[in-house]
């Protein structure tokens, strides 16, 4: 049996026209996304290592600068981007592991504070200071101005996502609606 070959018909427009850039390469949304798994890959080792888990992380992290009085479970949600079921069984398995404390709110019975043990701060610590020299290590190929600038515009996008005008009065912004199940950072790793 006898093919025909087929014949590639180009159109004029298309040979003198640059071809366009892939969609990803230049969508920020998905360039951060892959940014913070590769800065948080080698790190969440060192997480591993210690017992715990990136969300346990980030509770105790959260809990060494925000928590001297405590926060309550839906504070640390919103602070380390966490569903409430996944952050209540993690604050369990630090409570379980002497890293932190929970108790019953003063001023409001039905919520629970949560508080770092001095086990807990000397852990974080430890693994503040390790985050604190990755992070240099995975930064080391940028100017102190590009690190600069980075950091502006990362902070200004995260206070722009809680003050957004766009937003109605009564809408809660994005650090007050608990992700979705797809959203949930303890399911990426």
């Amino acid at each position: 049996m006898v093919t025909k070959p087929r014949i590639r018909r180009q159109s004029s427009a298309s040979a003198t026209e640059p071809e366009p850039e892939p969609f990803l390469d230049g969508y920020l949304p998905y360039l951060l996304g892959v940014a913070s798994h590769v800065m948080n890959h080698d790190f969440h080792d060192d997480v591993k290592a210690a017992g715990l888990s990136p969300l346990e992380w980030r509770t105790l992290a959260t809990l060494t600068d925000k928590g001297g009085d405590g926060l309550t479970v839906g504070e640390l949600c919103r602070k380390v981007v966490s569903l409430q079921p996944a952050q209540t069984k993690a604050i369990k398995r630090l409570d379980g592991a002497g890293l932190v404390l929970r108790e019953d709110d003063a001023d409001d019975l039905r919520r629970t504070r949560v508080h770092i043990t001095p086990r807990g701060r000397a852990i974080a610590a430890h693994l503040i200071r390790t985050a604190k020299e990755h992070e240099n290590r995975m930064l080391r190929n940028l100017s102190a101005t590009q690190i600069s600038a980075l950091r502006t515009a990362l902070a200004q996008i995260v206070s722009r996502s809680h003050n957004s005008p766009s937003r109605k009065a009564d809408e809660p912004s994005p650090s007050e609606s608990p992700p979705t199940a797809r959203d949930d950072p303890q399911t990426v790793e």
